[in-house]
């Protein structure tokens, strides 16, 4: 899906779950940056407690589509992306109870990008 460059989310929900977007999106939908930020504490605090991969892994893929949707690549996207591939490495999933890859890797194909766009900017990965 592509998306123009003038959406700006109106959503003030912190937490919403993850659904694939197949059509143009409602600004009504997608939260703008700083409920983005709210949500990113919320799903943080849910790792340390202990919440299940699962559940963070959903909140994560919802606020990089908010993020993807209104193009924002600051320093928001990087710390989105760095906590999700955090939170993937940590994951135990599947029969072989082991690290998500998939997220990992697409995480880290993200920040590759976010950090040529950004130099200098610190680096948790």
């Amino acid at each position: 899906l592509k998306v123009s460059e003038g959406i700006v989310g109106t959503c003030q929900d912190i937490e919403i779950s993850y659904v694939r977007i197949t059509s143009h999106p409602d600004p009504k939908t997608v939260r703008p940056e700083p409920v983005l930020r709210l949500a990113l504490a919320k799903v943080k605090e849910r790792e340390r407690r202990g919440r299940d991969y699962e559940e963070c892994q959903d909140l994560y893929m919802s606020i990089c589509q908010d993020l993807r949707l209104q193009q924002l690549h600051g320093q928001l996207a990087v710390e989105v992306r760095e906590g999700f591939a955090q939170c993937a490495m940590r994951a135990r999933t599947g029969v072989r109870k082991s690290m998500d890859v998939k997220a990992l890797s697409d995480s880290l194909l993200h920040l590759h990008a976010l950090y040529l766009e950004h130099p200098g900017q610190p680096r948790e990965l």
